[in-house]
């Protein structure tokens, strides 16, 4: 399967596209005879009394995570928490055989909004207002998008820094678990929370894929304390089995969880999450982008899972949080810049969470700020930022 990709003009990395433009290489394409029509999209039938939304990129990206969760869950979400809401999911030469169709001739804007991530584009009527969702391109710049482009951010530092010459938005990371729980509606978990128990040796655990970044150092080998350092590619179904046992009945339970659509690698997360009475955060300091315009999403996503989280600070990103959320289970060493408050180093940190209580408050606010990046409360405020105004059930 061929595609095509078009680039109206290069900003240093970026590729910005225009409809127009567009236009002349499928016209040219065609004549070439190499060009396959995607076959795996269903096209789009204009509805007048829905909302119509484009979320889209180039082929590279469509291919990314980023993309699935700022595009896919958003049309999961918006489609089944709104009457009227559509969300297309289009590569550029599907949405150009869709305008130049029959169907789209009774309307010269069949979009009311165009979200595109990571890559900006040219704006077009027929693309109602056009959004550039950033994500983790840090090195994009406003003077890099057409001036009538909107950016999406995940942070209000991030928009203030990089793009106070324009209309900016925060829309943040929202939490990701697995697809039964992230799509329930529900603002607290439906699945039974572990238990915090009173523990002679506490077992704590970093799980992430950090490439060559080390997790933190316990330096004080009197504190009773198993911490694992579990870095691993994000695909967990390709190491899971290491950390379960290898025989019995468990192996066979996280593989009908794995192909169970509702559950997934998410909840394989989770049921490893369990396995621990701390789930321990470090900041990803070596990407020095990251600690200042990043998300929180690791945090979030973790402490959705009910074990109680030490989350590391270090850079603006992790302060601001802190700003909002004052979360009582955290530490520094030091890494990066933390200028407004007074840490637990780890060591220190690690021997307070021996405490039942502490770890019990920590679940407790953990739980209460994921509920604020649940994908139902963040796609709520993305709608109405794409300038939906109808009734959302969710």
């Amino acid at each position: 399967m061929l595609h095509f990709q078009h680039r109206k003009r290069t900003l240093g990395w970026n590729k910005c596209f225009s409809l127009a433009g567009l236009q002349k290489v499928l016209v040219l394409s065609l004549v070439a005879g190499n060009l396959m029509m995607c076959c795996d999209v269903m096209p789009f039938e204009v509805e007048h009394d829905s909302f119509h939304i484009l979320c889209t990129s180039n082929k590279k990206v469509r291919r990314w995570g980023s993309y699935k969760i700022r595009c896919d869950d958003l049309k999961r979400i918006a489609e089944r928490c709104t009457d009227n809401v559509k969300v297309s999911l289009l590569p550029w030469h599907r949405v150009l055989e869709t305008f130049n169709s029959s169907k789209a001739s009774a309307s010269n804007r069949p979009f009311n909004a165009t979200i595109s991530i990571k890559r900006g584009l040219m704006p077009d009527k027929k693309l109602g207002r056009v959004f550039i969702d950033i994500v983790d391109e840090y090195k994009l710049q406003s003077k890099d998008l057409s001036p009538e482009v909107e950016v999406i951010v995940q942070n209000e530092r991030h928009g203030r820094d990089k793009f106070a010459d324009r209309k900016y938005h925060v829309v943040e990371h929202w939490f990701n678990s697995f697809p039964k729980d992230m799509f329930s509606g529900s603002d607290y978990p439906d699945f039974p929370l572990p238990s915090v128990d009173k523990v002679s040796n506490l077992r704590m655990a970093t799980v992430w894929d950090a490439g060559n970044q080390s997790c933190p150092v316990l330096y004080n080998t009197s504190i009773a304390v198993e911490y694992s350092c579990i870095n691993k590619p994000y695909a967990i179904s390709k190491w899971y089995e290491t950390y379960f046992q290898s025989k019995g009945s468990e192996i066979s339970y996280l593989r009908s969880l794995l192909e169970d659509s509702s559950q997934g690698p998410g909840r394989l997360y989770f049921e490893l999450f369990w396995k621990f009475d701390v789930l321990v955060i470090p900041a990803k300091v070596s990407n020095s982008q990251k600690i200042v315009y990043g998300n929180v999403q690791r945090a979030v996503s973790q402490m959705r899972s009910g074990v109680p989280v030490l989350l590391e600070i270090a850079g603006p990103v992790l302060e601001d949080f802190m700003d909002i959320y004052n979360y009582t289970c955290v530490f520094s060493n030091g890494r990066g810049d933390n200028i407004r408050r007074n840490y637990w180093t780890f060591d220190e940190a690690t021997a307070a969470m021996r405490s039942m209580v502490l770890r019990e408050t920590c679940r407790d606010e953990g739980l209460r700020i994921a509920k604020y990046y649940s994908p139902k409360n963040i796609v709520r405020r993305e709608l109405r930022i794409l300038g939906y105004r109808g009734s959302y059930q969710c």
